[in-house]
C-alpha cells in the first residue's frame, strides 16, 4: 500500500492529466449528443460479436485489441520524433492523440464512411464508456511497449491482428485499409458466415393534410393535421435516425398526393447530424447551413410536429429535443 501512495504521490500530476484528457474526450462527446452507455442504455463490460449492436457500446469488445496496438505504435512513434522528451509526458501526448482520434472517429463524417464501405453497415458510434474505455486501452498498449523488449511488443502486434482476422475477420490494418481505399473482396470475406440478405423493418412518417386541420379562420397549424404514412427502411440498430433522414427527404407519393398529403421537405441543405436517445429524450442535432428551418409560427409548428411525431413512433421515446435549440424557431 505505501508503494501504491508513493507512486500517486510521484506521478500526480501525470494521472491528473490523464484523468483530464479522459474528462476531455467524454464531456465533448457528451455535448455533441452521443449517449453514455450507448442507444439501449445499458452497462455492459464486455461484447464479443461485432455484428451486434452493442458492439462499441460496451466497455470492451473485440476491437480493444486495435487500441492496444495504437498505444503500442504510438509508444514508437514518440521513441522515433521525441524520444528526448520525458517518458511520463509521451505517455500523456499518446493519451492525447487518442482522444483526438476518439473524436473524430465519432464525427459524422467518419460514422457515415464506415457505414459506407465497411461491415459495420449499423455503425451508430462509440458510446461514451467505449470511447473513455479506448483511451485505457492505449495507455495498457503505451505501457507494454515501455516496459517489454521490442521483440515482445512487435510478437504481441502480430498475435493480436493475426487472432483478431481469424476471430472477427477484421482487425486494424484491415480497418485502415478499408477507411482509406475499400475493397469489396475484402468486404465480401469479412461477410461471410453472416447473414447476407437485408433485414428491414416497417416505420411511419408523419406528414401533414391541411384539410383535417380546419377551424375557425382556415388552418389551424395543430397536430390534428398530421397523416402518418408507412415505410419500410433497413433493420439497424437505432431506426430513429433512418426514419427522421427519410422524412427530411420529402418523398410522397402519388396516392398520397392525391389523398391531400403535404410536406415542406426537403427542406435545402437541413440534415440529421446525429440521434441519441437517453432516458426516453430523443436528442435529434441537425445542421442547417441556409437557414431552411426557420419562418412563420404555423409553418414551424407543423414541421415541428411531424419531426416529435415521427420520432415518438418508437417505444423507447417519450418526448424529442432538437440541436442547436435555434432551429425550427419562428
Amino acid at each position: 500500500m505505501e508503494k501504491i501512495f508513493s507512486f500517486i504521490k510521484e506521478y500526480k500530476y501525470i494521472i491528473l492529466g490523464a484523468i483530464l484528457i479522459l474528462l476531455i474526450v467524454g464531456g465533448i462527446e457528451l455535448s455533441t449528443g452521443r449517449s453514455f452507455f450507448g442507444p439501449d442504455g445499458k452497462f455492459g463490460f464486455w461484447e464479443a460479436d461485432v455484428w451486434s449492436s452493442e458492439n462499441s457500446q460496451r466497455v470492451a469488445d473485440a476491437y480493444s485489441f486495435s487500441h492496444i496496438i495504437h498505444g503500442i505504435a504510438f509508444y514508437a512513434f514518440l521513441w522515433l520524433v521525441a524520444r528526448r522528451v520525458p517518458m511520463k509526458y509521451r505517455f500523456l501526448m499518446a493519451l492525447a492523440m487518442e482522444g483526438g482520434w476518439e473524436l473524430l472517429e465519432n464525427s459524422p463524417i467518419i460514422i457515415d464512411r464506415y457505414r459506407a464501405v465497411t461491415i459495420s453497415l449499423g455503425y451508430v458510434g462509440d458510446s461514451v464508456l467505449n470511447s473513455v474505455s479506448d483511451v485505457l486501452m492505449v495507455a495498457l498498449g503505451f505501457y507494454i511497449a515501455r516496459f517489454s523488449k521490442f521483440w515482445v511488443s512487435v510478437m504481441l502486434v502480430i498475435l493480436m491482428e493475426v487472432g483478431c482476422l481469424f476471430w472477427v475477420r477484421d482487425n486494424l490494418t484491415l480497418n485502415i485499409i478499408m477507411l482509406a481505399y475499400p475493397l469489396e473482396s475484402i468486404k465480401d470475406w469479412q461477410s461471410v458466415g453472416h447473414i447476407a440478405e437485408k433485414k428491414e423493418i416497417p416505420v411511419k412518417l408523419y406528414y401533414y393534410n391541411p384539410a383535417k386541420d380546419q377551424g375557425p379562420g382556415g388552418v389551424q397549424c395543430t397536430r390534428a393535421g398530421l397523416v402518418a404514412v408507412d415505410r419500410i427502411i433497413p433493420e439497424t440498430t437505432m431506426p430513429l435516425t433512418e426514419a427522421i433522414k427519410l422524412l427530411l427527404r420529402g418523398e410522397i407519393t402519388a396516392d398520397e398526393k392525391a389523398q391531400g398529403v403535404t410536406s415542406e421537405f426537403p427542406l435545402a441543405g437541413v440534415t440529421l447530424t446525429s440521434a441519441t436517445i437517453v432516458d426516453g429524450v430523443a436528442t435529434l442535432t441537425f445542421d442547417d447551413p441556409q437557414n431552411k428551418t426557420g419562418g412563420g409560427s404555423c409553418r414551424i409548428a407543423i414541421l415541428w410536429a411531424q419531426i416529435e411525431a415521427t420520432a415518438k413512433q418508437f417505444p423507447t421515446v417519450t418526448s424529442a429535443r432538437f440541436l442547436p435549440e435555434e432551429l425550427f424557431q419562428p
